[in-house]
């Protein structure tokens, strides 16, 4: 078990490219794969790397979210009186108004939390990009190299600049390992190495970072928080790579492009690999709208 890190899910994304998919709930409510919504995948991973803490920050149309999780019984997170599954809604006070104006200012919210919190590492997530792993090598990578900030990628040489969303891309010094530049959104494409919406840091780090943004009125914390500091060299940024299959669910377009993709044995067999099981809520009834 990973005593060391605890997981923070950010749900909050709104993303136009989605449609009516995310109409009346979150991405990560979104079915995928039959039986699954895309909240089990983060959630899964992070569960079978033995982690059990995990907060999910959510935003709006979260009640299918809530209703799909509910005490987190069937991921094992109702059993700690510590630890377990937590959601972190807005809430409306003199500073918050209960919408989010980017990530920053979510994580802002629910920086109480994170410093609450018994572990050292946070592994922050995202809910719509898929696949099937633990965390266990990258967390050592991440302790092993002294890194201050650990992001996991793969190589997708698929580009869509017409639904740029959340496009992250890194570039590499000669070692393979050590982030040199990063690029959001990039509107041609320079880099093959994109990431997979998982990153370590110390909860620490995350906390200084988040009160130097908030304080200057930052809202995004990839383009005006990670991208600087890594051009800058401020902290150390390590690439852990992984090369089995991942789904991003990011439009309507690469929702359906995936799911077909499910019908090919290899992709189905990589997603949903036994020796990690994907965890859902198994209801006997009509699916929610």
């Amino acid at each position: 078990m990973n005593q060391d890190a605890f997981g923070l899910i950010f749900t909050g994304e709104n993303n136009p490219y989605m449609r009516d998919l995310v109409l009346s709930r979150a991405v990560a409510a979104v079915p995928f794969g039959g039986r699954y919504r895309c909240i089990d995948f983060p959630l899964s991973n992070l569960v079978n790397s033995g982690i059990r803490n995990i907060g999910l920050i959510t935003q709006r149309n979260y009640h299918s979210l809530m209703d799909h999780l509910g005490s987190g019984k069937e991921w094992d997170l109702n059993r700690s009186k510590r630890d377990g599954l937590f959601f972190l809604p807005p809430f409306s006070t003199k500073d918050n108004t209960g919408v989010y104006r980017g990530d920053i200012d979510a994580f802002h919210s629910v920086m109480q939390y994170v410093r609450r919190s018994n572990q050292k590492y946070l592994i922050l997530c995202g809910s719509h990009t898929l696949f099937n792993t633990t965390f266990d090598a990258m967390i050592r990578q991440h302790r092993e190299t002294g890194a201050d900030i650990t992001i996991m990628y793969n190589e997708d040489s698929r580009f869509f600049p017409e639904e740029q969303n959340r496009d992250l891309r890194l570039h590499f010094e000669e070692d393979g390992m050590t982030v040199k530049e990063l690029e959001w959104n990039p509107h041609h494409q320079h880099s093959d190495y994109r990431s997979c919406e998982i990153t370590i840091m110390d909860k620490d780090l995350f906390d200084d970072l988040g009160e130097e943004a908030d304080a200057h009125g930052n809202i995004d914390f990839v383009r005006e928080i990670l991208l600087p500091i890594t051009m800058e060299k401020r902290v150390k940024v390590m690439g852990w790579r992984y090369d089995g299959y991942v789904a991003r669910i990011d439009s309507v377009n690469t929702y359906y492009m995936h799911s077909m993709e499910l019908l090919d044995a290899a992709p189905a067999n990589d997603l949903y690999n036994m020796q990690h099981p994907i965890y859902t809520k198994v209801k006997d009834e009509f699916a929610a709208t």
